[in-house]
């Protein structure tokens, strides 16, 4: 008799698969899986139902903190979607395109999480160095919420590196609230990888940009992202990643094995890389 239902970015992409499985009452896309108490109650028949609107490209709030006395550091979601493309990622299709949380809700969740007793706040989002509302760019959120009282850290999640400003660096080498951490996706050191990757990069960029961070700002802690066995990754394409990343300020990696997304360009890329090949280019 139970019933269930299915929420977020695979409802989204696979709604019809999925409400044709057993139990299954209703399928709750991207754009409404907050409001799950009224859809519970809007769509309370007999036959399933499928939630699945289009995601709008409209400026967002969150109304409820995240509060939980347990911990001390939070997750601020400030910005959705993304407008990149990738070929290895269907994000644009499940997420919808890049939009931004309204600055002063940002602010208004900040503080109730700081008067809760939390300490340290990080940015998150799909594609956080887009953030866009109005005048504000990120900094500018960076900026706002140091002014806090109360608030010891602020850290940044993952970003995408055509989108750090430098102006950021440059508030991170400084005496600050901001972490003097970046988590950086390289996704492959060969560019003619990233190319079929569709990444905004080559190699050469990426690289030049840690570096000048790693100079800029004392004690930085960099980390990235690698995809190993895109669709046509010779042995040579990835002998060109290990390398680089042994010579460059990295402290850590994600490795993550390449496999096919449902609505990325990828997946229908020949020349797919055998499985054996591609654990062990993940275990070295």
């Amino acid at each position: 008799d139970v019933k269930i239902a299915l929420i977020g970015c695979q409802a989204q992409t696979q709604k019809e698969k999925l409400l044709s499985w057993p139990n299954v009452r209703w399928v709750v896309g991207n754009q409404r899986k907050m409001d799950l108490v009224s859809v519970l109650k809007e769509f309370d028949q007999l036959e399933p139902a499928l939630v699945t609107p289009t995601i709008t490209r409209e400026p967002f709030t969150i109304d409820h903190p995240g509060i939980d006395a347990e911990h001390t550091r939070a997750n601020i979601k400030i910005q959705d979607g993304c407008d990149f493309f990738c070929s290895f990622c269907e994000i644009p299709y499940a997420r919808g395109r890049a939009r931004s949380r309204v600055f002063n809700d940002i602010l208004k969740e900040c503080r109730n999480l700081v008067d809760a007793g939390y300490k340290e706040i990080i940015l998150t989002g799909i594609n956080i160095g887009t953030y866009s509302f109005e005048k504000y760019t990120l900094l500018d959120v960076i900026n706002a919420i140091e002014q806090i009282d109360g608030l010891e850290r602020i850290r940044i999640s993952s970003i995408e590196p055509t989108t750090v400003a430098y102006p950021l660096i440059e508030k991170m080498a400084q005496k600050t609230k901001l972490c003097r951490y970046l988590h950086i996706p390289l996704q492959s050191g060969d560019d003619d990888v990233l190319k079929a990757m569709e990444r905004k990069y080559d190699s050469s960029e990426f690289f030049g940009f840690i570096r000048r961070a790693h100079e800029a700002v004392p004690e930085i802690c960099i980390g990235t992202d690698v995809i190993v066995g895109f669709p046509g990754e010779t042995p040579e394409q990835f002998n060109n990643t290990y390398e680089r990343l042994l010579e460059g300020p990295v402290h850590y990696f994600h490795v993550f094995s390449y496999s096919d997304r449902y609505l990325a360009k990828a997946r229908n890329f020949t020349d797919k890389v055998p499985s054996q090949a591609i654990s062990e280019r993940s275990e070295r």
